[in-house]
């Protein structure tokens, strides 16, 4: 038992993309929502009553805004230095002491708040379209920063990080994990488990080479003959071997299952804008522009992400697999092919159950273009096999939650690249 819920932190640890969507607002039309021509699936915009009313934490992503609540009836929106205050229940709202009337107020359905979305986003400057044929809300605006848009921005400072052949991240994490039910019951453990981890990882081009290093700290409540209080978790990814150092043991090591000509392409693509850009809407992913930052002295275009979940797991769901495959055998060390098959089937089938929410906010050095601070935002939900209960409906699989949030450092770009010893890894069975 032991084994197995530390298998759990373990897989917490390693599920850094993984998230939960936005609730729904019941009784109302699903609407469509594309902005400047990209398909923003997870947002949750609905149709009242000839009003597409849209989830204000989504309009803050898809937009770059900050929303803020500085009491329970009132709403702040800000944008590029303009502040657009809105009240609950009432249909006039004030950009600045300019007079906004409202087709419908804002709402709270579903643990969320819910906003008028023509009226704001024409506020603050989008051309919006109604698409009656497909049942669907466009929104049109140009934003520039040294006249690229967002997505043009990051793929060009992805650009400028290949450009050195090395560098390093830094940060610390923090997760709020709910174990399974049962798992809670069987190990008298609280209902949630709050933890940190402080991770630090060294990349290098060419040749291909990646080394993390990860110390998370013993949840509080968790006993100590489940996880010591302080675990660490160490990979080390060359083109030919993955390499992964369990608390309990010494490296282990296994073929790369990805091919050299992957890795090849996947450089290619960081050092080419044009061909990142298509990753990028390939995976679902929406850049747009923040208010632009000042930190300790430095300047930075700020870019926030959304991510279009259905898109990004297709997208994922190949590099996943794989990396759950090697997680299983370092832990489950399986006997057989057929043992490895049947838990690589069984992570398939939680990856298509489980539903997650991820956004990251990059900090692009205005003079570089170097992305030189990265924040995470994560949650996810994913159902995890019964034991002995094969033929279970899938509403009685017991369901892991999790959040995670944290901020990176990216530096020592150009600096050398030191890996760890893995000269007695022994071949994973």
């Amino acid at each position: 038992m032991r084994r197995k819920l530390l298998g759990l932190v373990l897989l917490a640890c390693c599920a850094g993309w993984l998230l939960v969507p936005a609730a729904g607002a019941g009784g109302a039309e699903k609407v469509a929502l594309a902005v400047n021509g990209e398909a923003f699936q997870k947002a949750a915009a609905y149709l009242l009553q000839d009003t597409t009313m849209l989830a204000v934490r989504d309009y803050a992503r898809l937009a770059g805004a900050s929303v803020s609540q500085p009491a329970a009836d009132q709403l702040v929106i800000e944008e590029n230095g303009q502040i657009l205050r809105l009240k609950m229940g009432e249909t006039v709202a004030y950009l600045g002491d300019r007079r906004i009337d409202l087709p419908r107020a804002p709402y709270t359905s579903g643990g969320q708040v819910f906003i008028p979305l023509r009226a704001v986003a024409e506020a603050f400057g989008y051309t919006v379209r109604w698409q009656g044929s497909e049942r669907g809300v466009a929104l049109e605006r140009q934003e520039l920063r040294q006249g690229l848009t967002a997505m043009e921005l990051l793929a060009r400072s992805g650009q400028a990080t290949a450009e050195y052949n090395t560098y390093e991240m830094q940060g610390e994490l923090s997760y709020k994990i709910t174990p399974p039910a049962g798992e809670q019951q069987d190990q008298e453990l609280p209902g949630q488990l709050e933890m940190k981890s402080r991770m630090v990882s060294s990349y290098q081009q060419k040749p291909l080479a990646v080394y993390t290093r990860q110390v998370v700290q013993r949840p509080a409540g968790l006993p100590e003959q489940v996880m010591p209080q302080e675990m660490t978790v160490e990979s080390y990814m060359t083109g030919d071997y993955l390499y992964f150092k369990l608390p309990e043991g010494g490296w282990l090591k296994q073929k790369n299952p990805l091919p050299a000509d992957f890795w090849a392409q996947q450089q290619d693509i960081q050092s080419n804008p044009l061909k990142a850009m298509q990753q990028m809407r390939e995976f679902g992913i929406l850049p747009s522009y923040e208010n632009d930052a000042v930190i300790n002295g430095q300047e930075y275009y700020v870019v926030t992400t959304s991510i279009d979940t259905t898109r990004f797991k297709e997208g994922l769901e190949k590099t996943k697999l794989q990396l759950m495959d090697l997680l299983l055998s370092a832990q489950k060390e399986p006997e057989t092919q057929s043992e490895r098959a049947a838990g690589v089937s069984e992570v398939q089938q939680m990856l298509e159950k489980m539903s997650f929410d991820y956004t990251y906010t990059v900090y692009i050095n205005k003079q570089t273009l170097l992305g030189e601070i990265m924040d995470l935002d994560l949650q996810m939900e994913m159902p995890l096999p019964r034991e002995g209960s094969a033929a279970a409906p899938a509403s009685a699989s017991p369901v892991l939650h999790m959040q995670m949030s944290g901020r990176f450092n990216l530096d020592q770009f150009g600096q050398p690249f030191t890996p760890p010893d893995v000269s007695g890894a022994k071949e994973m069975n």
